[in-house]
């Protein structure tokens, strides 16, 4: 069933009921592919859950450890990559530079150039526009967990141990993530 407009401009109740069923339509679809992207894909339970608490934007990061009260000043809240603006999830993940370089060199490990996302949101109805056959589809949607889990675990282990950034090992522990959660979901790939 598809949203149709009516021809007459006369408001009534029954177009008005009809076009805000239409909406709700189109967004639970949507909704209904996030919702498969994030939990039907070759990436482990926990990635998964990390990859729907980020789509919730739920993810402790500085920005949202400032707002509950755990973190009072806001320098302490500061991106543990750059060290230039809040962290938020969308900026840690995405947006600073050291960040984004990975996303390019993940994207150009596939031939693929692409405009940057703003958030979170944004990346997963990216990943869902691009199509993909089948067996590159496994591989394909579960691209965007291997960085985003391999980018939070280098932020914690900056964080918490103390160790060095090294984005060139980064990069190549996301194409080995990727490549153990693909084949562990089955011989045949």
């Amino acid at each position: 069933m598809g949203c149709k407009q009516r021809k007459s401009k006369t408001f009534t109740v029954s177009s008005m009921s009809k076009l805000f069923n239409c909406q709700q339509n189109i967004a639970n679809n949507s909704a209904k592919k996030v919702f498969h992207l994030i939990w039907h894909q070759a990436a482990p339970y926990r990635v998964q859950c990390f990859g729907w608490m980020a789509q919730l934007g739920k993810i402790k990061t500085g920005d949202f450890l400032l707002r509950i009260g755990i973190l009072h000043r806001q320098h302490h809240a500061l991106c543990k990559f750059c060290g230039e603006t809040i962290e938020s999830i969308d900026h840690s993940l995405l947006i600073c530079t050291p960040v984004w370089n990975v996303w390019c060199e993940i994207l150009d490990w596939w031939g693929i150039q692409w405009v940057m996302p703003h958030s979170f949101s944004d990346l997963i109805n990216l990943w869902l526009s691009y199509k993909q056959k089948p067996k590159v589809k496994v591989i394909w949607d579960c691209i965007p967990f291997a960085v985003l889990w391999s980018l939070w675990k280098m932020r914690n282990e900056h964080l918490f141990q103390n160790k060095a950034l090294n984005w060139e090992e980064g990069v190549d522990l996301i194409k080995l993530r990727i490549a153990f959660w693909v084949k562990s979901k089955g011989d045949h790939y």
